[in-house]
């Protein structure tokens, strides 16, 4: 680097002092503004097309509503693959698209085929498109207790709802569980058929009833007055006397036929929180929020509520801003015990504070700039932008330490303190400039890794980037100022600078009337100013110096050991060093065994997708035969609850029955046979020793119960798949049903498979009533009206709606069954039909049978699925083991077997990190061979990168993790910082072979001149992420893999890097140090 712009930076110490204090305001704001998340915006692309089909079964769901839906779907751009789930009243098509596709887009083109395909049968519901999109989820659930759980729904609907949407920043509170009310007319069927009214003329004529209308408009004199007709029911009495049909005697009345009452829906599903039932609210926070402190702002209106409502007791079941707040506070603690961890490091080496002190400011003050950077790009605090800092932090000294050690030669040179700042600087700024830029060149990469990997590190990619720019701005430019002027007489030369600019402005005629009040007012400010700087400097040597003799006669005997230890290691490394240049084949071949035996080792690292994160929670998902009534599964799910309830690190349990929509109030896999409890636990409890506990203890009970971790946020965003290993068979369904008891046979043997289950089961009861066409048109009936009549009978008729103010009800017409509704009441039920009445049982006939509980469909061909999870072992380990057992079994022609769930997403990520890590490997080629003008020496140093994977291999092994995208994007990160050592040391190399020194004496030289500063950037390093690597509180999982793969191989890379290093050099650069080799050796 030139010297000017070191030497402006010297000479004006008060301009880069206040541009340094601009940039912490500045950045103290914008950390206020920034918005605090768990993880950074990610958006899975697929959506889902939900569409009811009340009470329809899979069969006729599958090839009235899905294969249409599909059809049309996969005429939208951009599908990577459709799937879908036709079950029981509800179909499911689910359009995966390629990463990358923009999701607003994708809505939309979604939308307009499903808007073009045409209209569904009318008693399919609207299809609805909905994403998944983890902000959608709720930060926060909410639960209700009492007895009238009536009236407890209208008060959350009525006044606890619209209190907390008035928070800013809470998008929407939702409602669940509970009753609900609806306007109920039970029809007598016996009155009914006696005077001709149907159940459909009771809906009608209920329908045509109930209406309000505009009339247009009228004139009087030169007013125009608008015209409303009033017809819409205002109370339950005015629903009675409603004409529904007209004899002989005279017009039919409602109450004639049936009976109004105020009664509840049928019951579809229900909301418990520790073993009562109760109301759910679940609240949606507005995209780009700050969860943390709209969390706080609901929790103050909460407390509002129970001073006013203080019989009703308002529970937080669940908030993810306790999680978000206690894993920021992980980080940021690692950030400053990184920080602190550094300082000490330094303090040690260099035998003073001022110093030490001088280079730690750069910690701070460069994470303060990130700050503004994150505003102005839009990136929040989230674990994964933290995670950054924390990664950086170690790495933020390092450009300082290599400036301030080569200021501090120059000083022992005898330069004085200005000049040995500007020289110091000057002649490693290019290498420190290089240095940094090859490790912000390995973040570039990451930008382009596509899928979960891609989009969960692009904040701490961006972060570290910006961390590292700001360090090196902080090194070349406030480093040199600080060095400079301890010890001196601070400012004078900026008070010369001010002084010629006063003249400057005095010579220009406009404002040489300011000349002397503006001289005056300096020189008194002047003299004020060195008046208090004066008493200050007295009073803190009056303070500092006996509390400075104090540490120095504390920390004397530790400097001197350190410079023992340190004198000690620079021995045996010269030492060391001598013996592998003189013997290159040796050090080599040993180099090649430890690179073979690390090959060998990287075999037995487990491989998965993401690491677990513990948040403290687990799942259970109850699957009851199906048929089974609710009540059945309510009185399950209560016998569960107190048996975890009774458990002294059980904190509370959450459950969801039934189709009560769950967290997210999608029915996606809500069914009357299946139940969901959350199980939070208790601080100093670990989740998979209960997970273990109780799938031992409810292992007897009825039904399949599978268990799930507490990893909900992550779970929805890291793959989206229903299950760790989902093996699918597809063709022929008779052969791939016996295929499927053959493989679950296979599964049921492997030990690290949990929790198996295949959803196509022959298994959900069912009567299928076939209408006898020729009977029917005996007496004029069409296939149609009979299936309606049925409808009607057995579920009723939505007619109309009672408006009460803002509160819509339902109005239900439906027969009255004194004996309820079994097969036999349906079947002596009559028709009318040409004047008569039909028995049904004339007209159809029934069978009983099974149907499977849903239908799975990939790419429009039926699958049958088996799916489970994995536990003990690694998913890729397990995958492996699953292939070789089923590779032996034998398979019906036109049948297939895939083994798909979360390997997909691993499989697909590390093809995008291997392709990043080539990435970054020629980026930082290119940067060291524009840095060396050479393309012999960049491939010297890349050498280091080898290096640092040994250490990274063995010390993710030892410490029992596994290799997944956390800790591949830690070796994609190390290849930019392995190679900082070998960069400074190589220049060093080079600039002693241009002032004419032999190879070997430069190398030795180098060896020992850079052995200080090299040691002294990795412990910083090393000791900066340790408290990462060792991954204490919550959250903490999701980084460690990432911390200890960096560490690993920075031990690795800076102990083979002083040796290794040099020897490959010595054979590459050859030994006469001629014009040309100088020519391609400048820096």
């Amino acid at each position: 680097m030139p010297m000017q712009p070191i030497q402006t930076f010297v000479n004006r110490p008060v301009a880069v002092i206040m541009f340094y204090c601009g940039i912490l305001l500045l950045g103290t704001v914008s950390l206020s503004r920034l918005s605090v998340d768990l993880l950074p915006d990610l958006t899975y692309p697929r959506l889902t097309v939900q569409t009811p089909y009340t009470d329809a079964v899979p069969e006729e769901v599958e090839r009235v509503v899905t294969v249409p839906i599909e059809q049309t779907m996969a005429t939208v751009p951009g599908i990577r693959r459709v799937r879908s789930v036709s079950r029981e009243g509800l179909s499911l098509v689910i359009v995966e698209f390629n990463w990358g596709q923009n999701m607003d887009f994708a809505s939309l083109n979604a939308r307009e085929k499903l808007d073009a395909m045409g209209s569904l049968p009318p008693e399919i519901g609207k299809p609805t498109v909905i994403r998944l999109d983890p902000a959608s989820r709720p930060f926060m659930v909410l639960t209700v207790t009492g007895r009238e759980l009536a009236a407890l729904k209208e008060l959350c609907s009525d006044v606890f709802k619209r209190r907390l949407e008035q928070i800013r920043g809470v998008a929407m509170a939702r409602v669940t569980g509970g009753q609900e009310k609806e306007i109920q007319i039970l029809a007598d069927p016996t009155r009914c058929l006696a005077l001709g009214v149907t159940i459909d003329a009771i809906a009608r004529a209920v329908e045509n009833a109930n209406i309000d209308m505009p009339g247009g408009t009228v004139l009087r004199g030169r007013y125009r007055y608008s015209l409303r007709t009033l017809g819409a029911f205002t109370d339950i009495h005015e629903i009675e006397n409603v004409t529904v049909a007209y004899t002989a005697a005279g017009p039919v009345l409602l109450k004639d036929v049936a009976r109004v009452r105020e009664g509840f829906k049928e019951r579809t599903g229900r909301t418990h929180y520790n073993g009562q039932e109760s109301i759910g609210i679940l609240l949606h926070k507005e995209t780009g929020g700050n969860t943390v402190r709209v969390s706080g702002q609901v929790q103050s209106i909460l407390e509002e509520l129970r001073l006013e409502y203080p019989e009703i007791p308002l529970i937080i079941a669940y908030n993810q801003a306790d999680f978000i707040s206690q894993s920021i506070a992980n980080v940021m603690q690692a950030i400053l015990l990184g920080g602190i961890l550094a300082f000490v490091v330094l303090f040690f080496f260099l035998h003073e504070w001022r110093h030490p002190l001088n280079i730690a400011a750069a910690i701070p003050i460069s994470i303060i700039a990130t700050f503004i950077l994150l505003y102005f790009t839009g990136v929040g605090i989230n674990l994964m932008s933290l995670g950054g800092l924390a990664l950086g932090v170690g790495m933020l000294v390092d450009s300082s330490i290599v400036v301030l050690e080569n200021i501090f030669r120059h000083r022992e040179l005898g330069l004085k303190p200005g000049p040995a700042a500007v020289e110091g600087t000057r002649e490693v700024a290019m290498a420190v400039t290089a240095s940094t830029f090859t490790t912000i060149a390995v973040f570039l990469p990451v930008l382009y890794v596509k899928g979960v990997a891609g989009q969960l590190f692009k904040d701490q990619a961006l972060t570290v980037t910006f961390s590292l720019l700001a360090s090196l701005t902080v090194s070349l430019s406030l480093l040199p100022v600080l060095a400079s002027r301890f010890g001196r007489r601070v400012f004078q030369t900026a008070d010369l600078d001010l002084l010629n600019e006063e003249e400057g402005l005095s010579q220009r005629k406009f404002f040489r009337w300011l000349k002397v009040p503006l001289r005056w007012l300096w020189k008194a400010l002047r003299r004020t100013a060195r008046g208090l700087g004066h008493d200050i400097r007295r009073l803190g040597r009056w303070i500092f110096k006996p509390l400075g003799r104090i540490l120095r006669r504390l920390a004397g005997p530790v400097f001197r050991a350190s410079d023992r230890v340190l004198a000690f290691l620079l021995h045996h490394y010269e030492t060391l060093l001598s013996r592998a240049l003189s013997r290159r084949s040796v050090t080599l071949l040993i180099l090649a065994a430890i690179l073979i035996l690390t090959a060998a080792a990287a075999s037995l690292l487990p491989r998965e997708l993401m690491p677990r994160v513990d948040q403290g929670e687990f799942t259970m998902e109850l699957n009851l035969p199906p048929g089974t009534s609710l009540e059945a599964l309510t009185d399950q799910v209560q016998n569960m609850e107190a048996a975890l309830l009774k458990d002294p690190g059980v904190s509370d349990v959450f459950s969801n029955l039934g189709m009560s929509g769950g967290e997210t109030g999608l029915n996606l896999e809500g069914s009357l046979n299946h139940a969901e409890l959350r199980v939070r636990l208790k601080d100093g409890y670990a989740t998979d020793d209960l997970m273990v506990k109780y799938r031992k203890i409810f292992a007897t009970g009825a039904g399949r119960l599978h268990f799930g971790t507490g990893e909900t946020v992550l779970s929805q965003i890291l793959g989206g798949s229903d299950a760790d290993v989902i093996i699918q068979i597809t063709g022929d369904t008779p052969a791939a049903a016996a295929l499927m008891d053959s493989v679950k046979a296979v599964c049921s043997r492997i030990p690290e498979l949990t929790d198996l289950q295949s959803r196509h089961e022959e298994g959900r009861p069912e009567y299928t009533l076939t209408i006898d066409r020729r009977q029917a048109g005996r007496y004029g009936l069409s296939v149609r009206q009979v299936a309606l009549h049925i409808n009607h009978l057995m579920m009723g008729e939505i007619a109309s709606q009672l408006k009460e103010f803002d509160r819509k009800t339902d109005i239900r017409v439906r027969p009255r069954f004194e004996e309820g509704k079994t097969m036999e009441v349906l079947l002596n039920q009559r028709i009318p039909a040409s004047g008569t009445l039909v028995p049904l049982r004339e007209l159809i006939q029934v069978r009983r049978q099974r149907g499977a509980v849903e239908i799975l469909r990939e790419n429009q061909t039926r699958t049958i699925s088996l799916f489970a999870d994995v536990t003990g072992k690694s998913l890729g380990q397990t995958v492996q083991r699953i292939e070789a057992e089923l590779a032996g079994l034998h398979r019906p022609a036109n049948t297939r077997i895939r083994v798909a769930g979360a390997r997909e997403e691993m499989q697909a990520s590390y093809q995008s990190l291997l392709l990043a890590a080539c990435l970054a490997l020629a980026l930082v080629y290119m940067i060291m061979a524009a840095q060396f003008e050479s393309f012999k020496h960049p491939f010297i140093i890349i050498l280091s990168v080898p290096m640092a994977a040994v250490g990274t291999v063995w010390l993710l092994l030892l410490t029992g993790q596994s290799l997944n995208v956390v800790s591949l994007i830690g070796v994609v990160v190390l290849v930019g910082i392995a190679v900082n050592d070998a960069i400074v040391k190589v220049d060093f190399i080079n600039q002693e072979r241009r002032r004419g020194t032999p190879l070997t004496e430069s190398l030795m030289e180098a060896g020992r001149k850079r052995f200080r500063p090299i040691l002294m950037t990795s412990v910083t390093t090393i000791l900066g992420l340790t408290p990462m690597a060792v991954g204490l509180g919550k959250g903490a999982e999701l980084q460690r893999p990432l911390a200890l793969a960096i560490i690993g191989g920075l031990i690795t890379s800076t102990v083979l890097t002083l040796i290794m290093i040099p020897v490959i050099y010595s054979l590459l650069a050859g030994r006469r140090p001629g014009p040309k080799t100088n020519k391609e050796q400048v820096s």
